[in-house]
């Protein structure tokens, strides 16, 4: 609901009260909603709060809540006047009635369908020689409404598919991650595999384990066999007996 600007300045000039007045000592007065603490008040106004101490208040005014005001400004109105309850309307909304306003606006354009300051406060635009709201004026235009804006049926459309293979690809997302996380816990919860021997010992030679620079040579049968490396050659034990082969000899 929007207000002309006219209107809305002549409403910042006659505000509904605030709320309750603290007197000071010193002589000034605060306005506004008062929360009693144990040390004084809070007076709570649109630009912020005010702690007042209570050494310094001399009294505190009760007022008549907003409500009431606005109740007792209603039943005054005893004649069908338009421009009485646009003038209300104007006066709740200020006071943040808003649902009590667009009823006065409500009434106003009831009295009179051509009130300018009431049809405009409840959104209204004059087209084509007749009043539209909004909604009418796009609709009209041909926009539809998605997801709170106004946008042409082509983008809606575009704008849901968009929307639902982003969706796909989330879920896709979450089944991975899911999966992932399966996995490594199946992995954690897995015995830790046996450590690989360098070579396995020979029965025959069961010292040769114990030579440095041993390793595995699958020459005899497809079995592993132990070897030495030498300045000069390598020494190969098998089943049975051992070889040296020189450098360069060949096997």
């Amino acid at each position: 609901m929007r207000l002309p600007a006219a209107f809305a300045a002549l409403a910042c000039l006659a505000l509904p009260a605030l709320g309750d007045v603290v007197h000071l000592k010193s002589g000034g007065s605060i306005e506004g909603q008062i929360v009693a603490t144990p040390t004084g008040v809070i007076v709570k106004l649109p630009a912020g709060d005010i702690a007042i101490p209570s050494d310094t208040i001399a009294r505190i005014e009760k007022k008549e809540s907003l409500l009431d005001q606005y109740q007792q400004r209603a039943a005054a109105i005893k004649v069908p006047d338009p421009e009485a309850h646009y003038q209300l309307g104007v006066w709740a909304y200020m006071g943040g009635l808003k649902l009590h306003a667009q009823d006065e606006f409500r009434k106003a354009i009831a009295l009179n369908p051509n009130h300018i300051g009431a049809r405009q406060a409840l959104g209204y635009r004059y087209e084509g020689g007749r009043w539209v709201t909004e909604d009418e004026e796009m609709q009209a235009r041909g926009f539809v409404r998605h997801e709170g804006q106004w946008m042409t049926p082509e983008a809606a459309s575009r704008l849901q598919t968009l929307r639902a293979e982003l969706e796909i690809a989330r879920e896709k997302r979450r089944a991975a991650e899911a999966e992932l996380k399966r996995t490594q816990e199946q992995l954690r919860a897995a015995p830790p595999a046996p450590a690989m021997p360098f070579y396995r010992p020979n029965p025959y030679y069961p010292q040769a384990p114990n030579y440095p620079g041993m390793g595995l040579y699958p020459g005899y049968h497809g079995q592993p066999a132990p070897y030495v490396y030498s300045p000069f050659g390598m020494w190969w034990f098998y089943p049975g007996g051992r070889r040296f082969v020189p450098w360069g000899a060949g096997y």
